[in-house]
């Protein structure tokens, strides 16, 4: 049976695996242009290093998590996942806001001047930040279309009962012997 036999709303796994792969995108971004600025200045503030560390987990969570669209039973069980790095994205894009928007980024930490990459982990944050709302959205939607599904499937319920044998399989007891049809004896007329 292939991966993807039986999938159920294609169009809901479709757009998940979508945002799965943007938002392992902008953090693979992130992460390289933040390692580069980490590398190079050794000005380091807890907000920078704070927007590296969430930028590498969600690297290998949204890797990982990629394949959960695919698998023929997923019904949109990651959204806490997705609620959680959506508020820790959230932060990191506040903190890039607060430090590097307007004319702060020129005299900033890590580095004064590199403008150009401070709004670039800006853009990126906020871009993650939006995919991974995205998928929240979307894969709520899941659960709820994978609940109507599994509502609506027909449960067939099997007995087996092994030919000539008085061993029922609903209960595992025997069976009663079968009942004789009564006698009747006629009244002697009077």
């Amino acid at each position: 049976m292939a991966l993807g036999a039986g999938l159920a709303n294609v169009g809901l796994r479709m757009g998940s695996l979508v945002c799965y792969i943007f938002t392992f995108i902008s953090s693979i971004i992130v992460t390289a242009v933040v390692g580069n600025l980490l590398q190079k200045f050794s000005n380091r503030n807890v907000q920078i290093v704070y927007m590296e560390v969430i930028a590498v987990i969600s690297m290998v969570v949204y890797l990982v998590g990629s394949i959960a669209p695919c698998l023929p039973k997923y019904g949109g069980l990651l959204v806490p996942v997705h609620l959680v790095f959506s508020y820790l994205w959230l932060t990191a894009f506040i903190f890039a806001s607060l430090s590097w928007s307007h004319n702060r980024c020129r005299n900033s930490f890590p580095a004064p001047g590199n403008c150009s990459k401070k709004h670039a982990i800006q853009a990126w944050l906020f871009i993650g930040f939006f995919f991974i709302l995205c998928n929240l959205i979307i894969e709520l939607f899941l659960i709820r279309a994978h609940r109507r599904n599994t509502v609506n499937e027909p449960r067939h319920h099997h007995t087996k009962e092994r030919p000539d044998s008085t061993i029922s399989g609903e209960t595992g007891t025997t069976a009663p012997p079968p009942v004789a049809a009564p006698q009747h004896t006629a009244a002697p007329a009077v």
